[in-house]
């Protein structure tokens, strides 16, 4: 088994539609035990550090071809520690499980500098993309396709891929916020209005979000 590397100077290519996201939203690759990376996106880096030498994509879920995305909800209290850690939704038993172990870990070696300059009794979203091919998943392609759609202005069309977006991930702010301007363009200012504030409340809460693959390096 290789030693986990991490490396400040790799860098990951922005495609098109990450382009149209918000490039400045992506920042690094961290590259853990052989066949696996992390694409971090934003916020506190001693966190994602800490993360990264923690969390693994298990093999047998490599093996079983399982992707998912898993929502972990962290409780901060009024001095800066964990208080305690809730997996959201219901994701696939082996991965739930390394995701467990992983935050086990965290939380006794937590010191509230991890959180850098976020601020205390609250609770923090961190977002885990789990996937096995080099390209993006399934809710990226068809966030891509709803741009498409927006910029020759086939409203109907992205928003059905939005809502489909969002049903596959509804934690991820940018969805709200690009459905939030697509209902303003179509007058729907009520809609637009409760995409706008779902997305800033989703964009405050948000500590982490990370993307890991498990293809072969």
């Amino acid at each position: 088994m290789q030693n986990s590397t991490f490396s400040k100077n790799n860098r990951l290519t922005p495609n098109s539609f990450l382009d149209q996201m918000n490039c400045s939203l992506l920042s690094k690759i961290l590259f853990i035990p052989i066949f696996l990376n992390l694409a971090i996106f934003t916020l506190p880096q001693k966190f994602d550090v800490m993360l990264s030498q923690t969390l693994k994509y298990p093999r047998e879920a490599r093996e079983q071809k399982i992707e998912e995305i898993v929502y972990v909800s962290l409780d901060i209290d009024e001095v800066g520690k964990m208080r305690s850690f809730e997996i959201l939704q219901s994701p696939n038993p082996i991965l739930y499980k390394e995701v467990v172990r992983s935050f086990d870990l965290i939380q006794k070696t937590w010191k509230k500098q991890l959180l850098e300059e976020k601020k205390f009794n609250q609770k923090y979203l961190v977002v885990l993309e789990f996937n096995l091919a080099r390209d993006y998943s399934l809710v990226h392609n068809l966030f891509k396709q709803a741009n498409d759609a927006m910029s020759v202005k086939n409203q109907e069309l992205a928003l059905s891929l939005l809502d489909q977006c969002i049903s596959l991930n509804p934690y991820n702010e940018i969805y709200f916020s690009t459905r939030s301007n697509l209902f303003r363009e179509m007058g729907n200012l009520e809609a637009s209005q409760q995409d706008f504030l779902r997305a800033r409340k989703l964009k405050n809460e948000l500590l982490s979000h990370i993307i890991i693959t498990g293809y072969s390096l």
